[in-house]
């Protein structure tokens, strides 16, 4: 009874950090936008206003849909999966449009792929590499997002031109899942747990300039757990 009672209250926690860990997130990202829309007004750029108005716009309403799917209970758990047909291409250009690209220029290859996975949690793998990705990168840098069809699923790959991974995250990303050992990096850790959870994996490797910045991760089309 207290082993189960111990294993509940531990989900329970899980849940909360990671709950807690994307509403921050969500209200960072909006917080982001609102100061480069006043940056765009302050310098008079009426075009800038408008497109970032409606990112702005956009940004809410994922902060929004994710407050309502953290109330219901449907995006703190790790143990399941809630897969459907989804436009992989389609999710990721809603993600990059929702999100604030500061003086990042974001080059998207994406190729046309279906695959039977869970939208909310492969929303939250691309949402999280593109957030470390345009925070840790030089400015101006681009960040380079890819999908490809792979032959048994599909292949994400985000990559920018920083210094990417330090090494006790690398040795922590090849030899662990223990969530303790991605401390200061939940983003990282979700990532993980989630393409895991799709029977899938995440590997960074180097960019060109030798940094640890490019993130792979491989979702099959079959596997995993959950429904589907």
């Amino acid at each position: 009874m207290v082993t189960q009672q111990t294993s509940r209250g531990a989900a329970l926690d899980d849940a909360a950090h990671i709950a807690a860990h994307e509403l921050r997130h969500d209200a960072q990202a909006a917080t982001e936008i609102v100061d480069e829309l006043a940056a765009a007004r302050a310098r008079g750029d009426d075009a800038a206003t408008d497109q970032l108005i409606e990112r702005l716009r956009r940004s809410l309403q994922r902060l929004q849909h994710d407050t309502d799917r953290l109330v219901a209970g449907r995006g703190g758990d790790l143990a399941s999966l809630r897969r459907q047909p989804t436009n992989l291409a389609s999710l990721i250009r809603g993600v990059v449009a929702a999100h604030p690209s500061g003086h990042h220029p974001i080059d998207m290859d994406l190729a046309a792929v279906i695959l039977n996975v869970d939208p909310i949690k492969v929303e939250r793998i691309v949402d999280n590499l593109l957030s470390n990705a345009l925070r840790y990168s030089p400015a101006v840098c681009p960040v380079r997002i890819g999908l490809s069809a792979a032959p048994v699923g599909a292949l994400l790959v985000v990559e920018d031109d920083g210094p990417g991974l330090p090494a006790d995250l690398r040795d922590a990303l090849a030899n662990t899942d223990d969530p303790d050992a991605f401390a200061g990096a939940v983003g990282l850790w979700l990532v993980l747990r989630f393409a895991r959870l799709h029977g899938g994996d995440l590997t960074v490797a180097q960019n060109a300039g030798g940094g640890y910045a490019r993130f792979e991760v491989w979702l099959p089309a079959r596997g995993g757990s959950g429904p589907g």
